[in-house]
């Protein structure tokens, strides 16, 4: 991802697997360069795809939701497959971008 984009975005979803730790284990080099390219006022999100697989889930609700406590950032889980809670997920990701922008 360049660093412009980070200049330019109004809001940023990093997105894990919680059938892969790798990928989780990723989170805080993303974060960490969220946090040194990107307006600090960023909404920022923490998303655990792929919930749709729990016979190969290896990363719990509870280390997502602590994770994202950790960075003060909202945490969602989907299944991108069976599109369950990404709807909802935007939605609630707008709705910060608007709260930000016009409620200021």
């Amino acid at each position: 991802m360049t660093r412009s984009f980070y200049k330019q975005a109004n809001a940023i979803v990093v997105v894990f697997d919680v059938t892969n730790q790798e990928t989780f284990a990723s989170v805080k080099r993303w974060m960490s360069d969220i946090h040194q390219h990107a307006d600090p006022s960023i909404i920022k999100v923490l998303v655990g795809n792929k919930i749709d697989l729990p016979d190969d889930r290896v990363v719990s609700t509870e280390d997502g939701k602590t994770t994202a406590d950790q960075y003060k950032i909202n945490y969602f889980e989907v299944s991108a497959k069976q599109n369950i809670n990404v709807q909802e997920t935007f939605k609630s990701v707008m709705d910060l971008v608007y709260e930000k922008i016009y409620a200021g």
